[in-house]
């Protein structure tokens, strides 16, 4: 059988919903700019990607459920932004665990190819570093993971 994977191009009839976090914004908000730019430069126009803002990371998983519900078929991927900072106790354990775990449930159940960048930190600079500092950019990434997987999902209905 021959290797079969997706590529990094962006279709006319593609259409992006992106979910970020407000809170930590500073690194939230330069994660979805990189996402952006990154489906852009694959040939996105900005009315294929919607963005949905909410107040933290837990509510990702709330406005994923109301969109696929509202739009099952509206959406051919969808992307994930957060950050999730160390605290004095272990909530943040809790919040980046239900969010993630859940995110990824809903997307197997509905079939979605998922970028996931809901990301957890030590602290805020480590944050920085992966919102277009010297460690890349998480939300970057993540639509390049996305993208992939939605070409691949394309490829695998053909066979």
């Amino acid at each position: 059988m021959p290797e079969i994977f997706g590529n990094l191009r962006v279709n006319k009839e593609d259409r992006f919903c992106i979910i970020v976090s407000r809170f930590h914004s500073h690194i939230t908000f330069e994660m979805l700019r990189g996402a952006k730019e990154f489906l852009k430069r694959c040939g996105a126009e900005e009315e294929q990607i919607d963005v949905f803002i909410v107040p933290g990371s837990l509510e990702i998983v709330s406005a994923f459920s109301f969109l696929k519900d509202k739009f099952p078929k509206r959406y051919n991927a969808c992307l994930v932004i957060g950050a999730v900072i160390e605290g004095e106790t272990e909530h943040h354990t809790h919040v980046a665990r239900e969010s993630i775990k859940n995110v990824i449930e809903i997307a197997r159940e509905r079939e979605i190819p998922l970028g996931m960048a809901i990301i957890t930190l030590s602290d805020t600079l480590q944050g920085i570093e992966r919102s277009g500092g010297k460690l890349g950019n998480r939300g970057e990434s993540a639509a390049a993971t996305m993208l992939e997987l939605l070409r691949l999902k394309d490829k695998i209905k053909e066979l």
